[in-house]
């Protein structure tokens, strides 16, 4: 691990702690959730923060009000110790809890989510041949990842539950391909990001689905 230490500091005094190694965009792309789950005016009992990393987006919501719990699940084991700590360093373990798992059906089988939030691996290929920890945040190997995120998630969702992920433009068809297949619905597509304007190596946008 790093021997560098980041910090984020949200607006209701939420803070949180990090390594780079961490962190898959996360710590810029939390603002993103932020904004479009502000314009809908919800709010959530329970939100699921998948492929959640150093847990922004989660942190972020629940500083702000907008979910009343948080359960986070990653597959790098420091991320999930990081989580754990920073939610006993803000005082709200009760609110917190967090998995060290790589699927979503090993979660416990009693939890359930009215709110699904991730930015997971992007890429099904490796062309630039990604090694490590990169290898780790970008690339999900022929949609495994994916697949077993759509095709086991849909036990733990509450009825009318809002499922949110961060994706990249040029994977729409293909992710929207595989939500609707395990039954859910196509919400709305955000594609103004305040995290990708001015970049001129593509552009993210937000999916998002109903149960």
């Amino acid at each position: 691990m790093s021997d560098v230490t980041k910090t984020l500091i949200f607006d209701n005094g939420i803070v949180i702690n990090y390594e780079p190694e961490m962190d898959g965009g996360g710590a810029i792309q939390y603002k993103d959730f932020l904004t479009y789950l502000k314009s809908t005016g919800k709010t959530y009992k329970h939100c699921f923060e998948w492929c959640s990393g150093l847990g922004a987006v989660g942190f972020s919501l629940l500083d702000a009000g907008i979910c009343e719990s948080l359960t986070c699940m990653d597959v790098y084991e420091p991320a999930i110790i990081s989580t754990l700590q920073n939610a006993e360093d803000n005082n709200v373990s009760d609110k917190v809890k967090a998995y060290h798992l790589d699927a979503v059906h090993k979660l416990p089988k009693d939890l359930k989510f009215d709110l699904v939030i991730g930015n997971p691996p992007h890429s099904p290929g490796n062309p630039q041949n990604w090694e490590g920890h990169w290898y780790r945040i970008i690339i999900d190997p022929e949609w495994r990842l994916h697949k077993e995120f759509f095709a086991n998630i849909g036990p733990y969702l509450e009825p009318n539950s809002d499922i949110i992920l961060s994706e990249t433009h040029t994977i729409i068809e293909d992710i929207t391909n595989m939500a609707e297949a395990q039954g859910l619905k196509f919400v709305d597509l955000i594609t103004d990001l305040e995290s990708y304007r001015g970049n001129n190596n593509g552009h993210g946008v937000l999916h998002v689905y109903n149960n």
